[in-house]
Formats: structure tokens, sequence, C-alpha cells
């Protein structure tokens, strides 16, 4: 079902935003309250609120126009927002697509990012607070993918080659000695998204824990300590 964008309230007026060549925002929710919450604050921030009660409108939208960002909660009336991940090919989907959830389990958060999410975001959260992480993923979506394809993508180990660029992304910023939280503030995502990233990529590679990871990126012997 799609939803009514939202209005401002009379009298306010919306921030002008320079970070984006659309300031069309999709918000799909299937709780009412939060959805309208969510939709009221970012009409207040400049945006043209799109918002989704289910996934099939909303992938039939998406597949038609191209938002600025979408906001998708995990858990929808008719399928799993991971599925809807998939179905619009969200790696390759030319949007950040954050994610929403009351599940803060780090295995929900890994499935969220090797399903394409740009971000997984754990409720309850502050609203405000949301509104500046979509604003910080939609100004910077372009240039991580960018910074992910330049000087990150060119750091090779044994395994590298099974990384995605953000997975090498976020292992180079570790091995520059950057923390989780460091990491999530310079590439504009959370640090549950970070972690995500990290353990699926030390899983990939091999990594049985951080020192080891360490020593298989910097080429030193891959034995584990």
């Amino acid at each position: 079902m799609l939803v009514r964008g939202a209005a401002r309230p009379p009298g306010r007026k919306a921030n002008t935003l320079q970070h984006s060549p659309t300031s069309e925002l999709y918000v799909v929710e299937s709780d009412s309250r939060m959805r309208d919450s969510l939709s009221s604050a970012f009409a207040l921030a400049g945006y043209h609120v799109v918002a989704f009660a289910e996934a099939k409108t909303f992938i039939a939208a998406a597949r038609m126009r191209t938002p600025a960002g979408v906001v998708l909660d995990f858990h929808l009336p008719d399928r799993s927002g991971l599925v809807v991940l998939d179905e619009l090919d969200a790696k390759q989907y030319p949007a950040p697509i954050l994610m929403t959830s009351a599940n803060s389990n780090i295995a929900c958060a890994i499935k969220a990012v090797k399903n394409g999410a740009f971000d997984y975001l754990v409720k309850p959260f502050d609203v405000a607070g949301v509104v500046a992480s979509v604003a910080k993923a939609i100004q910077d979506f372009g240039k991580v993918r960018g910074h992910s394809e330049g000087r990150h993508a060119r750091l090779e180990f044994n395994g590298s080659e099974l990384l995605t660029s953000r997975e090498r992304t976020v292992l180079t910023e570790i091995a520059g000695g950057s923390t989780n939280k460091e990491t999530a503030r310079r590439l504009c995502i959370s640090t549950r998204t970070v972690e995500a990233h990290r353990a699926r990529a030390m899983e990939k590679i091999g990594a049985k824990n951080a020192m080891h990871m360490m020593r298989i990126i910097l080429g030193a012997d891959a034995s584990p300590i």
C-alpha cells in the first residue's frame, strides 16, 4: 500500500537540501506510527517523502524511479526486508538503502549488509538521529563507492578477491589503525554495520581472530595465534 507523502506543518519551511539531485525519499515501514513519525521528520528536513506500508508497491515504485535514499523496515507484512533487498539487487541499486530493525543481533546485521543494505539501524532509535544518518548516507553514497574502487580497491592479500568493495574498505580502515567506531564515522555508517562487514570479511579470509586478520592483511605469517 502506498501512503501519501508527509506534508509539512503550516508555517514550517523545509530545510534546503544541497546534497542530492533529488530530495525524494522512500520510507517503507509497516508500523503506522513509526511510518508517520519518520515521514514527518524527513519532510521537516526538506525531503519529499513517499511512504509505503508494504513491500509490493515499494518495489514497483523503486524499479520505476530512483529516490535519493530508502529507509526500509526489516519486518514487512508481505515479505522480509531481506527478500526486498534481494529482489531489488540492492548491491547494485543506485541509492543507499538503510534497513531498520528491532533486532540488534549481529547475525541480522550481517544478513542485511550481505544483501546490500548500506546501513543497519537498530530500533528503538532517535528519529532525529535517523534523519542525520540518512542525510550522511545520501551525501557520501557515491563518494564511498568511488573511494572503495580507488585506494581501498588496491588492498591485496590472501583471500582479498573474495571480499566486496565495502568489506575491503572496512578492513583497510581497521588495518590503518581505526576502531570500529572511527571506521563507522568515516564511512558514515553505524558501528553495527561495520561489525557486520568485519565479521563477514574475517569469515571469508579465514581469520580466526583480530590478530590473525591483521597478519593476513599485512602479509605476515598467516598462522592464527
